[in-house]
């Protein structure tokens, strides 16, 4: 099995997660298996089974985050800062509607794209969407599978207000599966982003 590289983190000392294997990364916005950070203002209960039946299965979050808008949205869109929080990978992408989003990486010397999508909808520093699947192997490339995650910013004085949203999954392969792993999943990476933002 390939083994995803362990980057040398230079920047702040913020702690990353080590991976085995090339699905940890590519699954994190997709079907993340538990590679949850370890932080510890953040609390996370999966949801159960009979929470979600009957239920639409799109993730909704909220963050406040002591940092001006332009550097959340710096933050989110930069590649420089994602590999920061988004488990070592640069966001690829000029970030115009219907352009591709690429999260890349390196294994044994070589650029891996571990989670692909594309541009939806821009608002520069107050909305983005865009779709992200699994560039591995693990789901069919097909619309059902592919889930669209929003980020709206909001200022409130000098702090910045992230609501998240991630979705549908009720259709997708394994969907109630992947929504309760990836709803925690946010949960953590929400809290190393507001890190990075406000160290």
């Amino acid at each position: 099995i390939a083994r995803f590289p362990t980057p040398t983190w230079r920047n702040r000392g913020l702690s990353i997660p080590r991976f085995n294997d090339l699905r940890d990364f590519r699954e994190h916005l997709c079907y993340p298996r538990n590679m949850f950070y370890n932080h510890p203002r953040v609390t996370a209960r999966p949801l159960k089974h009979e929470e979600i039946m009957g239920q639409d299965l799109y993730i909704r979050k909220s963050i406040t985050i002591d940092a001006p808008i332009d550097i959340v949205w710096d933050i989110l869109t930069n590649p420089d800062h994602t590999q920061k929080y988004m488990y070592g990978t640069r966001v690829d992408s000029d970030w115009n509607v219907g352009s591709h989003v690429h999260w890349v990486g390196e294994s044994e010397g070589e650029k891996v794209v571990y989670v692909k999508g594309e541009v939806v909808k821009i608002e520069q520093e107050k909305h983005l969407a865009f779709t992200v699947i699994s560039a591995g192997n693990q789901y069919d490339d097909t619309p059902n599978n592919y889930t669209t995650v929003t980020y709206d910013l909001t200022s409130e004085g000098d702090k910045t207000i992230l609501n998240l949203t991630q979705g549908d999954f009720a259709d997708a392969d394994h969907g109630e599966e992947r929504y309760m792993e990836t709803n925690s999943s946010w949960d953590q990476s929400l809290a190393k982003l507001k890190e990075v933002a406000e160290s």
